[in-house]
């Protein structure tokens, strides 16, 4: 959407196979808003390149989704599932109870789910119930703040990230993965999950402040990450 248009999208039931770039896109600029709800569909990049959803908004943009009760959803060289907020932009959303998200397995690229906020973007988003595997070099889970083209940006990114089942691979870098960089906030309730797998570098669950101006708030803190996981 572009402009102050607003939109509803709805996609059930639906299959997205081979792909060799994105099997869901959208994207939402200037003070338009849209709202999408995907549901017990497929993605699948079948073992080539290929991304299951890039969601993204930008300039003073709204987004509000639900990324709920998909059975499939296979990457190929990037991410599962991609959320990313810019500017002033604001994003509302869920992914919830998606029994299968996969990457591409030893020796591939991308994150199971990578959630980015930059600038002065702001953002609630629950990852929950969900299954991920088959994770490469990367993460699980991924989620992060940062300034981005702005040094004194104070953007927020709030997250809750509960009950997920998270595999890697022995190339992983962590199951769980938390950055805030620059004067961003990023706040998180992390809890109930299962990380396994992993290679000796590996994390189960890693958090990372950037940068001193950097603020990162874990619900029910207790001394350290370690101690808190």
């Amino acid at each position: 959407t572009q402009e102050s248009a607003e939109a509803t999208v709805t996609v059930e039931n639906s299959r997205f196979l081979r792909n060799r770039t994105n099997g869901l896109q959208v994207s939402v600029e200037d003070n338009s808003s849209l709202r999408l709800n995907a549901s017990g569909s497929t993605f699948d990049a079948s073992g080539a390149i290929g991304l299951g959803l890039v969601l993204a908004v930008e300039d003073s943009g709204t987004l509000a989704f639900n990324v709920v009760g998909n059975p499939v959803i296979h990457s190929y060289g990037g991410n599962a599932i991609t959320v990313a907020a810019f500017d002033e932009s604001d994003v509302d959303g869920r992914i919830s109870g998606n029994t299968d998200i996969q990457v591409g397995g030893p020796g591939t690229s991308g994150h199971g789910i990578y959630m980015q906020g930059n600038e002065n973007a702001s953002g609630r988003i629950a990852i929950e119930g969900n299954t991920i595997g088959n994770v490469g070099f990367d993460d699980g889970i991924f989620v992060t703040a940062r300034p981005g083209a702005i040094a004194s940006a104070t953007g927020r990114m709030d997250f809750t990230i509960a009950n997920n089942n998270v595999v890697v691979t022995s190339d992983s870098y962590a199951n769980i993965n938390l950055l805030v960089q620059g004067t961003s906030t990023l706040c998180a309730d992390v809890a109930n999950n299962t990380a396994t797998g992993g290679g000796a570098l590996s994390y189960a669950f890693r958090v990372r402040e950037a940068s001193a101006t950097a603020t990162m708030l874990l619900e029910g803190y207790a001394t350290s990450a370690a101690a808190t996981w």
